[in-house]
């Protein structure tokens, strides 16, 4: 209540001047009917003006503090962003009440406008790594220009709203891992400052300044903090100055991905809220629950860990590089480093670890799809066992880890190779009894 109370006051002078002179006008009356008490002992003599200004200051005063202690919600402004969290990890995007109602609220603001120039306000991004602004024109989207009658124009901005949902939900990743705060800052480049941007997914990036999956942000309260000035530091306390940021969804997930506590999503959402605030945004972060599946996707995204069930991690082609056509890696040391968490998750507590599986993925051509036949093309499998040499010679016991090749990968891009050179790891670990 009370940070409510304090962000709503602090995002209007005006509302907090008028609670201020309430305040006033109350204390005031309240002191001369209080001084009138102490005389007297009554309150008869007290003036009539006196008890009822007391009275409706107090009413007014309650009535105001009540209003100011609801969620603070952004207002609404001409252009907006929606970071879509499409990603594997993320239940499929959808507008709830608060989302929709502040979405229709900036729609208005274009009354009479077209829908080619409703959309040049409006900038999607999407989440998955690197972060994309997603092209798209206004027919597709089936947008309608909003009309100047008032009836008019309310019923096209609500038809509008729930085509944006319809596009929300239809929208898949067209790569691996997820970045939150790079698709923010992606966003905020495509708008003014005044904009509201709006994020819609779990904030469990596997890449960027804000990586849950390898960074141990979700269990180390000390890299929060240090994360937290780091990243002040790199953009400017003011980077977000002027842009409102409204959070929903936040440490909502789906599998791969291990459901996080009451407390965990807490600490993400403290986080993104801290980290916005620090480069100077206003924040506002829902509770509202983000329930449903995932949408279709063979993207992947490492899981984050919880220090309960399985962890997932896929490596990328950006992570871990092999010398072409062989199993030799590009850097060792590179691949080390990229390594690190899934040694860090044995280490942390190898009693729990009961395999370790490792799985290799190539790009092959269509030609070579059908010539390979069976799944386990050899070179999958020997990128997957250097893999098992590596984490063997980190000091993960060899008896533990199970290496394969899965041959090609499920993505078959011919313009974009690499999305299918990849390794999967799974760390299937026995039950925590502290979960």
């Amino acid at each position: 209540m009370l940070a409510n109370l304090a962000e709503n006051l602090s995002a209007s002078s005006d509302r907090a001047l008028l609670l201020g002179l309430t305040a006033v006008v109350f204390g005031f009356a309240a002191f001369k009917a209080y001084r009138g008490y102490q005389l007297y002992g009554t309150l008869t003599f007290v003036s009539a003006v006196t008890k009822w200004t007391a009275v409706v200051s107090a009413l007014l005063l309650v009535l105001q503090v009540q209003q100011a202690s609801r969620p603070y919600t952004p207002p609404p402004s001409n252009e907006f962003a929606i970071v879509l969290g499409h990603t594997q990890n993320s239940p499929r995007p959808t507008l709830g009440r608060d989302t929709s109602e502040l979405i229709e609220e900036s729609l208005l603001l274009h009354k009479g406008e077209t829908a080619e120039d409703i959309l040049s306000s409006i900038a999607f991004v999407s989440a998955a790594a690197p972060p994309t602004v997603l092209s798209v024109d206004a027919k597709a989207l089936a947008l309608k220009s909003i009309g100047t009658n008032a009836t008019r124009a309310k019923r096209d901005v609500r038809d509008n709203a729930r085509a944006l949902e319809t596009f929300l939900e239809t929208q898949k990743p067209a790569s691996n891992g997820a970045d939150y705060l790079g698709a923010v800052i992606e966003a905020s480049r495509n708008l003014s400052s005044g904009a509201t941007i709006t994020v819609i997914g779990s904030g469990l990036s596997d890449s960027g300044d804000l990586d849950f999956a390898n960074d141990n942000l979700l269990t180390s309260a000390k890299k929060r903090e240090a994360k937290v000035e780091q990243l002040a530091e790199k953009y400017g306390r003011d980077y977000l100055s002027g842009y409102s940021l409204h959070f929903v969804g936040l440490g909502d997930t789906t599998k791969p991905q291990e459901r996080l506590s009451p407390k965990q999503k807490d600490i993400v959402r403290g986080l993104y809220k801290d980290v916005a605030t620090a480069l100077g945004g206003r924040v506002h972060v829902s509770t509202r629950t983000q329930s449903s599946t995932a949408v279709d996707t063979a993207f992947t995204v490492s899981t984050t860990d919880t220090g309960c069930g399985n962890v997932d991690f896929t490596l990328g082609e950006g992570k871990l590089e092999f010398v072409s056509d062989q199993a030799d890696f590009t850097s060792p040391t590179k691949a080390k480093k990229a390594l690190r968490k899934v040694v860090t998750v044995y280490q942390d507590d190898p009693a729990r670890v009961r395999q370790i599986t490792v799985d290799g993925y190539i790009y092959l051509t269509s030609t070579q799809r059908k010539l390979a036949g069976a799944k386990d093309a050899p070179l999958s499998r020997e990128r997957a066992i250097a893999v098992k040499k590596l984490l063997v010679r980190e000091g993960v016991p060899a008896n533990l880890i199970r290496a394969s090749g899965k041959g090609a990968g499920p993505h078959n891009n011919a313009d974009k190779p690499g999305l299918d050179r990849m390794v999967k790891i799974k760390i299937a670990r026995t039950e925590n009894p502290d979960c």
